[in-house]
């Protein structure tokens, strides 16, 4: 890989079955070394996702399969993800739906919000293996 080209964005549209698009070699960069070229990136991603663009648009994030391709590129070697959202992960791998339902506030049924369901497992796994790569997943979820 060229150490001057500009950063690009892979787009892996395969979210069911996550994947990752390019060889590791190409994908990582050391903060000390490509500090220049990761700042590009970050204001190119900036730009493509900037908030007064995307108003309009229904809020769908796949960041199960996201984090299970991190877990796969850092696999061998270990490594720390940090993961920002704003919404719960509602497309592809690690999809979940959501439970807030306000109107069992408060009653026998409020319970049920907190049973394991199957779409779970997905990130039971993935905590499983992460743990044998040595992979860690920092996440920062918010309100926008």
């Amino acid at each position: 890989m060229d150490p001057n080209a500009e950063p690009s964005i892979f787009w892996v549209a395969d979210v069911d079955d996550p994947f990752v698009p390019y060889p590791k070699q190409g994908l990582m960069l050391n903060v000390k070394e490509d500090r220049e070229r990761i700042d590009a990136f970050l204001d190119k991603l900036l730009a493509m996702y900037h908030v007064d663009s995307r108003k309009n648009l229904p809020i769908q994030t796949c960041a199960g399969a996201a984090m299970y391709a991190c877990k796969n590129l850092l696999g061998q070697d270990g490594g720390r993800v940090v993961v920002f959202s704003t919404t719960i992960s509602s497309k592809g791998a690690g999809m979940l739906k959501s439970r807030d339902k306000a109107t069992i506030y408060n009653t026998d049924e409020e319970k049920g919000l907190f049973l394991h369901t199957t779409e779970h497992e997905f990130y039971r796994e993935l905590g499983k293996s992460s743990v044998k790569s040595r992979v860690t997943f920092d996440l920062y979820l918010g309100v926008p």
